[in-house]
């Protein structure tokens, strides 16, 4: 199996990569440097300032530093925090242009509002945190351990080392449900790799927390775990009892072939630039999936999104309806190859030079093209599948002259009138498919050199 490629993706070296990866993160790096630097100058006032927030009583009066050395280093890592937070967007647009060229459209997407609305929910539920739900946990806790008599003390540093780890678990689970999110939104969790997703998942925030809670918080350290594991099974719960590979099939999408195999079947509707006219969602045949992507023949991002379609809904076959195969890109034929999906075309637009006026039925080549595959059909019954499509056509616009011929194209100069339709197969019609044809009111000939108007 070859490997999975999009009609953008371009041949890159390896060193290439890397040397991109590096100057994107020396423009991070820089930027959390510089920023840490100004930011430090003020980080005195800055954290006096969160502190006569965070303390329940005046600052002056209970708040001590007790270690020097620990209140220098916490307002340096206090710098760094505010730095990062700073530096968001950037990183967001660092991660944005490094990685959204290998992605499907969707997954694209996807990274979009991931990079806008989890930066923005993170610097939510930390501003929540460090504005009222500490403070408002001191005061309880200051008022609950009042004895009479005794004066408390709080330590400055240790209250701000305090908020730091809280707000680094809350970052962390936010990062673990995120993930969550990804895996369950791309269809990727199943009861088959479950344990592999948990694993995935829950052991990096499990080592990140483990690194970042001191060990004399023992008990947060635990409480946070349990957290963890709650709000991300809660998350996993349903995509763990399902088959995935079953719901990518939704009902009434397959088809079963000549053989009783299942065959899902994306049909691609494609103007070829407004040559050919686009089918009728309602001609498509039962069972099949339809893609109406005008522009597909000279659209990259068009292109990817079959790719897409074909990986998320296992699709065994791709049918164009106007496109050559001659345009289509090489890596997406090799693509689709790769996920075992074969890509063939209907090559509509050999039959847009039929007429030199409009047919009385706008997509009555493309219901008949359909009706004569031979796959995932039988071959013989293809004027028995034509006469069916045409008899549900009503009278008053069906077509009166059916031509056939051997040919997989329309041979050159044939010039057919709007009530006139034209067969390809390669096997002559029987007496009795002739009479079904007479049945709904149409003659059925062979396209001979004379007939080439």
């Amino acid at each position: 199996m070859g490997a999975l490629s999009l009609a953008s993706d371009f041949d890159e070296t390896l060193q290439n990569h890397l040397n991109e990866l590096s100057i994107r993160m020396g423009r991070i790096l820089f930027g959390i440097i510089l920023c840490t630097a100004i930011v430090a100058y003020f980080s005195a006032s800055i954290i006096s300032w969160y502190l006569n927030i965070l303390s329940p009583c005046p600052a002056t009066e209970c708040l001590r530093i007790y270690k020097p050395t620990d209140w220098m280093a916490t307002r340096w890592m206090s710098a760094l925090l505010i730095s990062c937070v700073l530096m968001l967007p950037l990183l967001a647009r660092e991660i944005y242009l490094f990685s959204s060229r290998g992605l499907l459209p969707s997954e694209r997407s996807w990274l979009i509002r991931l990079l806008l609305f989890g930066p923005l929910l993170g610097i939510v539920i930390v501003f929540s945190t460090l504005a009222w739900l500490l403070p408002y946990f001191y005061k309880i806790s200051d008022q609950l351990g009042f004895i009479e008599g005794v004066v408390p003390r709080y330590g400055a540093v240790e209250m701000i080392q305090f908020a730091l780890v809280v707000t680094g678990v809350e970052l962390i689970i936010l990062f673990a449900v995120l993930s969550s999110l990804f895996a369950i939104t791309f269809k990727l969790i199943d009861k088959s790799n479950v344990m592999s997703w948990r694993f995935r998942i829950h052991a990096p925030a499990f080592l990140a927390m483990w690194l970042l809670i001191p060990l004399e918080y023992e008990g947060m350290f635990f409480l946070c775990l349990c957290t963890e594991i709650l709000v991300v099974e809660s998350l996993l719960y349903f995509p763990s009892k399902s088959n995935i590979r079953v719901q990518l099939l939704p009902a009434g999408r397959g088809i079963l072939d000549s053989e009783a195999r299942l065959r899902r079947i994306g049909i691609v509707g494609c103007s070829c630039c407004g040559v050919v006219k686009l089918p009728n969602p309602e001609s498509i045949p039962s069972g099949m999936v339809y893609f109406e992507l005008p522009n597909f023949c000279t659209s990259t991002n068009s292109q990817d999104m079959v790719i897409e379609k074909a990986f998320q809904l296992k699709l065994t076959d791709v049918i164009l309806t106007g496109c050559d195969e001659s345009v289509i890109s090489k890596l997406v034929i090799s693509s689709l190859n790769s996920l075992d999906c074969k890509l063939r075309t209907l090559s509509l637009i050999d039959f847009s030079s039929l007429r030199t006026l409009e047919p009385t039925v706008s997509d009555i080549d493309f219901i008949i093209k359909m009706a004569v595959e031979s796959d995932p059909w039988k071959e013989e019954d293809a004027f028995k599948r034509v006469s069916q499509g045409i008899s549900k056509i009503l009278e008053n616009v069906r077509p009166s002259t059916a031509y056939w011929t051997e040919l997989e194209k329309p041979p050159f100069g044939t010039n057919l009138s709007s009530t006139e339709v034209l067969i390809t197969s390669v096997r002559e019609p029987s007496d009795d498919e002739i009479s079904k044809f007479s049945e709904i009111g149409i003659s059925i000939k062979k396209l001979h050199n004379y007939l080439l108007k």
